[in-house]
């Protein structure tokens, strides 16, 4: 959705300070509820950078595949890979350059977006929610989207994996991934 549509729609000036709660009542067709501070909080990381843990603790892969292990070997790193590429085409789709993996242990989708001025690649900072201006809640709850889409996709990623016994079966997965 097009900022001048929205601006056109409701006369709303992007660069004034509102409250949530005017966001909620003038902009609940669009975007529905705005996340809470405590939903908020569990993807906001060191340097108040907003991004979602998707570090795979406890992988449930099938027996059967573990005890293959050059196609365990193979599986186990390629979904890593799939994952990753679909995370970047969900952060496109929501207006982000890119989605990386950042972090010690590379367990965080992270959204990037290019900064106007330079080439470099920025992350969404978190500045709260209260007294912010339009924009930035939009973009805030943009955010909220895009977690929720990478989180479900973790969630898929991780009980599909679970009934992967063989190549074909995993190629099946990959694809079903890659279609979403």
């Amino acid at each position: 959705m097009k900022k001048n549509k929205i601006k056109k729609d409701m006369n709303l000036n992007f660069d004034e300070k509102v409250s949530v709660q005017e966001v909620e009542n003038n902009l609940g067709i669009y975007f529905g509820e705005m996340p809470s501070s405590k939903d908020i909080n569990k993807y906001v990381r060191q340097y108040d950078s907003l991004a979602v843990n998707v570090k795979w603790y406890h992988p449930k892969f099938n027996n059967k595949l573990i005890s293959n292990k050059e196609l365990f070997e193979e599986v186990s790193q390629t979904i890593i890979s799939v994952f990753w590429y679909k995370a970047n085409q969900i952060a496109i789709n929501y207006g982000y350059t890119a989605c990386l993996p950042t972090g010690r242990s590379d367990g965080w989708a992270e959204p990037l977006v290019k900064s106007k001025n330079t080439n470099k690649l920025n992350p969404i900072v978190y500045e709260g929610r209260e007294n912010k201006t339009l924009e930035y809640l939009i973009q805030l709850k943009i955010f909220f989207m895009f977690a929720n889409d990478i989180e479900n996709l973790f969630k898929l990623i991780d009980k599909e994996i679970q009934a992967v016994t063989n190549m074909e079966e995993f190629i099946v997965l990959q694809n079903k991934i890659y279609d979403l």
